[in-house]
């Protein structure tokens, strides 16, 4: 066997060969080191996880560790009845006392909702009253109810004076087949003692007239015939009313923000007041004490005390507790000159702020002298300014001729100033009754107007016609 040199050279090293991703041979040892690692990542991340959670979490898991970490998440829930959802768990995020979400205080249930009250009205406080109180019988709708509370607070201070309310918010005089009216009031008038009638109604009346049994409008509104058969249901109430023997006061209707609405109530007003003066009772007109100085609607006025508030309601039609005031006001100044023994003014006047003072100098110190008599109630003598002189005038004007001597001619003048004798006094004549034709005179729209003081109708058409006619 042959020997080797020792200087024989040594044999190359070659590279161990490199672990391949494709699996070919050669690499099964180096994807099992990778998978090692791998696995020590993965776990030493879940353990970092589950030493971060918090206990409570962990009982909410629904599905353990591996719903949480292959899918699925937590389950909500369900959220309790009456409770809030999506709320997290009680002491983890403490509520402040302002609300939810700042530190502050433990959490605590909502309050339950409030009802929503809009500005109510101060409570009527009144004295006891006496046993043989006179008592204020309140008929009507909606606004007569409102009256009865403004009589109320008017009467509060007075043991003598109760107000007693019978009014119905629905009520209209033209409508019976919902509450007929007409047909309740002697029942109503029975049922206890009262000493003076309150009306006020009209609100609802701007409808049509319809048959109780059938339903079928029988008069329709702004007719010849809805007016008849309105100043019939009229007259049939203050005829009731009367019966009683008792002081009757019918409130008119004030101005309202509908147009169409206020020009209704106008024109109700003058039929109701007609009725009502001619059956002896009193009408009492608030009509101006609710407008501005133009006549116009307005929902602030003067109250009681002659301050500026408001007075109407939102609605544009009723009244709040000043506006109620002040209504009651114009009904509260009849009834207590009635308790007096005065009579009632029929228009009472609203107190009005102090006027100003009167400068001196705008003083009047003495009233103008008398004016001399008319100067036709003196006869004079008949002067002429041309003609003749007659002989026996008595006066003569300067710079004219002398008078003619007795027996001569009269003189002739030219243009000139003379004077003549007094004309015999003038026979008066009686005027004729009749005008030519035979047409009396005593009719005649003249005589009528500036000798008796009548009123004159006018023409139909003209600006100052105001019948209410129906629209054609």
């Amino acid at each position: 066997m042959p020997i080797l040199p020792e200087t024989m050279p040594a044999a190359p090293v070659t590279a161990a060969p490199r672990l391949r991703v494709d699996g070919r041979a050669g690499d099964r040892p180096g994807r099992l080191a990778g998978l090692v690692r791998f696995a020590a990542v993965l776990l030493l991340a879940v353990v970092s996880v589950l030493a971060s959670a918090p206990p409570a979490a962990a009982q909410n898991d629904g599905g353990g560790f591996f719903r949480f970490l292959f899918g699925g998440g937590r389950q909500q829930a369900p959220t309790p009845p009456g409770g809030i959802g999506n709320r997290p768990p009680a002491g983890q995020y403490p509520a402040p006392p302002g609300g939810f979400g700042y530190p502050g205080q433990p959490e605590t249930a909502a309050p339950p909702p409030r009802p929503r009250v809009s500005n109510p009205e101060p409570r009527i406080i009144e004295q006891p009253k006496d046993a043989d109180a006179q008592v204020v019988l309140v008929l009507g709708d909606s606004q007569a109810a409102g009256l009865a509370l403004g009589l109320q607070v008017a009467f509060a201070d007075t043991p003598s004076v109760k107000v007693v309310s019978k009014a119905r918010p629905s009520l209209s005089l033209v409508r019976d087949d919902e509450y007929d009216f007409l047909a309740q009031l002697p029942a109503m008038l029975q049922e206890g003692r009262f000493d003076f009638l309150v009306v006020m109604s009209g609100i609802n009346d701007r409808q049509s007239f319809y048959d109780r049994k059938t339903g079928q409008k029988t008069d329709d509104l702004k007719t010849d015939k809805w007016e008849v058969a309105y100043r019939a249901r009229i007259g049939a109430v203050l005829k009731a009313l009367r019966e009683t023997g008792k002081p009757i006061y019918w409130v008119g209707q004030p101005p309202v923000e509908r147009p169409t609405l206020s020009a209704f109530l106008s024109v109700t007003n003058g039929i109701v007041k007609q009725l009502v003066e001619a059956n002896g009772a009193t009408f009492i007109d608030i009509w101006p004490g609710f407008t501005d100085d133009e006549g116009n609607f307005t929902y602030s006025g003067p109250d009681v005390d002659g301050k500026e508030k408001k007075l109407r309601a939102g609605d544009g039609t009723h009244f709040n507790r000043a506006g109620q005031r002040k209504l009651a006001f114009f009904v509260e100044q009849s009834i207590r000159d009635q308790l007096k023994g005065v009579a009632p003014a029929p228009e009472p006047a609203l107190p009005e702020a102090p006027a100003a003072p009167v400068l001196p100098q705008e003083v009047i110190l003495a009233a103008p002298p008398p004016l001399p008599p008319a100067p036709w109630k003196k006869i004079g003598p008949v002067v002429s300014l041309s003609g003749q002189v007659a002989p026996d005038a008595e006066t003569e004007l300067a710079g004219g001729p002398a008078p003619a001597a007795p027996g001569a001619p009269p003189a002739r003048t030219s243009g000139s100033i003379v004077t003549v004798a007094p004309a015999p006094t003038p026979v008066l004549v009686k005027p004729s009754d009749a005008m030519p034709g035979g047409f009396p005179i005593t009719e005649t729209p003249l005589y009528r107007r500036f000798v008796r003081g009548e009123s004159i109708e006018a023409p139909t058409g003209r600006i100052d016609d105001f019948r209410w006619r129906r629209p054609r």
